[in-house]
């Protein structure tokens, strides 16, 4: 019997090994772990921005689940990320400019029975350059139709931080990244990936290779029902631990895991070419200073493999726009200038917004931030219509 198994092994591991070249082909990866989307539903999500010294973040409980942010590298010299804390916190209205005051926290209430239903994945990849990555391999079913600004949150947090400065935190928010990449009617499944990629990781100093265990993720989407007059709600929530190749597997399981590695090839190298795809869509927005004034800017828009219409501009005070802005529309890899002209220059570098419709994907909105003076242009971070916006 104990040959038996030995063969059926063997004679599995030469189906992987033949199915993974084939793949191959298509893409080049490798997967290190993987586990179900956790089910469980706690009462509240606790979004905390810390002070300086990081204080104000506890352990999660049963019924809560926290978001550490940390705004303040920039004054302390750490090196944690804050950028993304940075932009949460003007997507929510906060204003953390006083760093002596207590930790800010903002609590969501996460329903009992979502409002959309997301089941799938959570795997730990890696490509050729062999720096680990993490998928969201889910499908997404609204129980109603939902609003436009409906966005689904992304984010990676770390259990227990500690900065170079021997600064501890916990549930660290190390990244984040807004998606709308699904449909909003109710019913409608959508059968997706989404992707924390390694450059954003690494970005954010986050290694999964050398530190496997100790990250938890969280897959919140904000948003309203239709004819609803709250646009800010949870409709749906999964947060777990991210899963580590160096789980305990028992003998018994070989085979089966064995199994799964097959289902699991053909499965990624789907996702992978569907994610190529759709990032391959996606519009390019960058922005410079005219040389000849500090109060306009030469923007330009390249659209990806679609076409899409521009929807509305905004800035963030003091810089107030000269008039209204363009709104072209561009059809698939087609390129436009126009200028944005400012009343005055303000003392704050300048920061602005530009939302999209693209075909095919809704609504998107993109960010851009331009140093003051600064005649270098900046690609703008895709970001997507969240709780805050208004359309």
């Amino acid at each position: 019997m104990r040959n038996v198994k030995r063969h059926l092994v063997i004679c599995t591991a030469f189906i992987v090994c033949w199915l993974s070249m084939a793949a191959a082909q298509e893409a080049t990866w490798t997967l290190h772990a993987s586990s179900p989307l956790s089910k469980h539903q706690p009462g509240t999500l606790e979004e905390i921005f810390v002070d300086e010294q990081g204080s104000g973040t506890e352990g999660d409980t049963e019924d809560r689940i926290q978001w550490g942010w940390w705004p303040w590298s920039e004054t302390t010299g750490s090196n944690w990320p804050d950028d993304d804390a940075i932009y949460r916190s003007g997507a929510l209205g906060l204003n953390l400019s006083d760093s002596t005051s207590p930790p800010t926290s903002v609590n969501h209430t996460i329903p009992k029975q979502p409002m959309v239903l997301i089941d799938g994945h959570v795997r730990v990849v890696s490509g050729s350059s062999g720096v680990r990555s993490l998928l969201f391999d889910v499908s997404i079913t609204p129980q109603e139709n939902l609003t436009n600004n409906t966005l689904l949150y992304v984010v990676l947090t770390e259990n227990k931080a500690i900065d170079q400065h021997e600064r501890t935190m916990h549930h660290l928010v190390r990244d984040m990244r807004p998606e709308v990449g699904f449909s909003h009617g109710q019913d409608n499944t959508t059968h997706t990936v989404f992707e924390l990629p390694e450059d954003h990781l690494v970005a954010a100093g986050v290694d999964l290779e050398a530190y496997p265990r100790g990250w938890s993720y969280s897959l919140v989407m904000f948003g309203g029902i239709e004819g609803s007059n709250n646009s800010q709600s949870i409709l749906a929530f999964s947060h777990g631990t991210v899963p580590s190749s160096d789980m305990d597997v028992s003998s018994s399981d070989t085979l089966m895991a064995a199994i799964g590695m097959v289902i699991a090839v053909i499965l990624v190298t789907t996702l992978f070419a569907n994610l190529r795809t759709r990032e391959k869509s996606m519009p390019r927005i960058t922005a410079t200073w005219a040389s000849d004034s500090s109060t306009k800017l030469l923007v330009r828009m390249e659209a990806g493999a679609v076409p899409f219409r521009t929807v509305n501009w905004s800035v963030t005070s003091p810089w107030k726009f000269k008039g209204q802005p363009a709104k072209p529309t561009l059809q698939a890899f087609e390129v436009k200038e126009l200028y944005l002209r400012f009343v005055h220059e303000g003392e704050e570098d300048c920061r602005f917004e530009v939302s999209l419709d693209l075909e095919e994907f809704g609504i998107w909105r993109q960010h851009l931030w331009v140093a003051k003076h600064t005649p270098i242009a900046i690609d703008g971070s895709v970001e997507v219509n969240g709780p805050d916006d208004e359309e």
